[in-house]
């Protein structure tokens, strides 16, 4: 009589681990579609946040920009009622004051929005990681009430 002896063989074992390595792949990529995809929505939905703000300033002042009323990015995200939004939004400029500390164009944080405020201009960048580059949104008294949408746009600060 022949004895068998209990277990899986090595062969198994081997079609197992790479089944479980077959899922797990297909779990990360899934995972880093997704948050990529929830980065994109959460900077369109601050891109839009400003829009709005921006606009309701328009209508309320006349001009887009601040025209050189603020002195800090508090008060310029204040200006437009953005209080919300401080730990995400980097005002570059704001009339004639100077930068904010998380401005430096070389290196720009791809999770941030960078808003430069001039007198009669706004004008925002966001990374979008589906298109893998810096959207620039921009409202100018000078454009009308069109808003200029512009890929590929690093964020380039004046001054």
């Amino acid at each position: 009589m022949k004895q068998y002896q209990k277990g899986f063989t090595i062969v198994e074992l081997l079609i197992v681990v790479v089944v479980i390595a077959i899922l797990a792949s297909i779990t990360i990529v899934s995972y880093s579609g997704i948050t990529a995809q929830a980065h994109d929505a959460k900077m369109g939905s601050y891109a839009d946040s400003i829009q709005k703000a921006v606009r309701i300033n328009q209508i309320k002042t006349g001009t887009f920009g601040t025209a050189g009323e603020t002195s800090s990015r508090t008060q310029a995200l204040q200006h437009y009622g953005l209080n919300s939004l401080t730990n995400d939004v980097f005002i570059c400029a704001s009339g004639s004051n100077g930068h904010d500390a998380g401005c430096d164009a070389s290196t720009p944080d791809k999770g941030k929005v960078f808003m430069y405020i001039g007198d009669t201009q706004v004008w925002w960048n966001v990374w979008s990681n589906k298109d893998t580059t810096w959207v620039k949104y921009e409202l100018r008294d000078s454009f009308g009430d069109e808003l200029q949408v512009e890929q590929n746009s690093s964020p380039v600060w004046p001054g």
